[in-house]
Order: C-alpha cells, then structure tokens, then sequence
C-alpha cells in the first residue's frame, strides 16, 4: 500500500486481516510504501513491479516461492480475499457465520452430481450430530438445508439463492435480519465452483 490511503479497498484488507488473525498458516502484513522523502520500501514496489497506480495491491507469497508471489486481481472484497487465499494457497479464511468443517464438504459439492449431493447431506448430518453449541447446530441447519435443496432442484440452486439472497438485501431490513441474510450468503459463497489449490504450504499476504 501508499502510505496510508484509506479507502473501500484498504477497509476490506483490514476485515480481511481481522479474520485471518487466527488462521495460523497465513501471515497478514501490510508494507507502506512512500513516493516521497526516501521512498520507504519503493525497491520491493519496484522488484515485484508494482506502478504507483496498483495500490493498493494484494500479493500472496508461497512457502519457497517468495520470488514469485501471486497477485490479487478484480474488484476487492472480503469476500474475494477469501477466495483468493483459498483458491491459491488452500489456506481456509471463515467468512462471519460459517462453520470450516461445513465448508469443506460444501467446496466438493461442485465436482459431484446433483444426485449425490445427497451423500454430502448426509455426511454434514452426520457431523451435525458431534455439536452441541445451538448456533452451530442452527448454522449446520443451513449446510444440510442447501444441500437437500440441491439434490432437490440441481446444482444451479446454490448461485440461483445467492441472487435472491443478494436481491432480499438490498430491501429494507431490519439489523438481525440483514446479519442473518449477509450469513447465509457468506454460506453459499462456499457452495460455489472455484479453482484448485495450488499448495498447502505456510503462507503470507
């Protein structure tokens, strides 16, 4: 980043960072970088050719490839931080309201048939069963009632509720429901198709 320019993007870094903090395979920093004076840090912005106008810009540095790092592109969200990370180093960043053990069998539903969602559903009700924390067992809940619609209505049903998940929250809404819908969509996010993880090594953002 400039030397501290805030703004929408460096605001999702830092919620970013706030739920990386106990992830304890990834290492969040910022590095400031000055155009001005003695241009702190300018030699990394230029080794990684980084213009002024990229910042603020996302790289993530693999264990033993610090020389190549992979960088962030698109819109930045906190969600698409996660993604990021998840995508490029199978490192897991939970979103507000989800459970990791419930994500990883909703990451599989993608490369599995509507018809055998019904094995992750059962999977998930079988872990379900372990709980004992009622707001997790109301999050699992909406794990097992996704995969039931799925093998129900086909594997378009997760991206179909994230637009009307989406639609509902541009309504009027009072605080505990808009938290509730913002959840549920942190939930499906989970469900949808992306890349394959490049490494399972330590890593830094």
């Amino acid at each position: 980043d400039k030397f501290y320019s805030p703004g929408p993007k460096e605001d999702a870094f830092l919620a970013f960072a706030k739920l990386a903090a106990l992830q304890h395979d990834l290492l969040v920093a910022a590095v400031l970088v000055s155009e001005h004076g003695e241009k702190d840090n300018s030699d990394l912005s230029a080794r990684f050719g980084i213009k002024n106008e990229d910042f603020p810009s996302f790289q993530l540095f693999a264990h033993g490839q610090q020389s190549t790092p992979h960088a962030f592109e698109g819109d930045v969200t906190v969600e698409r931080l996660v993604s990021f990370v998840r995508e490029s180093a199978d490192v897991y960043v939970g979103l507000p309201g989800c459970l990791e053990i419930f994500d990883r069998i909703a990451e599989r539903l993608p490369a599995m048939s509507a018809g055998n969602a019904a094995s992750l559903q059962s999977e998930a009700e079988h872990l379900r069963r372990d709980l004992t924390d009622q707001k997790m067992i109301s999050t699992a809940n909406v794990y097992i009632k996704i995969l039931k619609l799925t093998t129900e209505r086909g594997h378009r049903y997760p991206s179909n509720e994230v637009r009307r998940v989406q639609k509902l929250l541009q309504g009027k809404l009072s605080p505990e429901k808009k938290t509730e819908l913002e959840e549920r969509l942190n939930i499906l996010q989970s469900f949808l198709p992306r890349k394959t993880p490049n490494s399972d090594a330590k890593e830094e953002l």
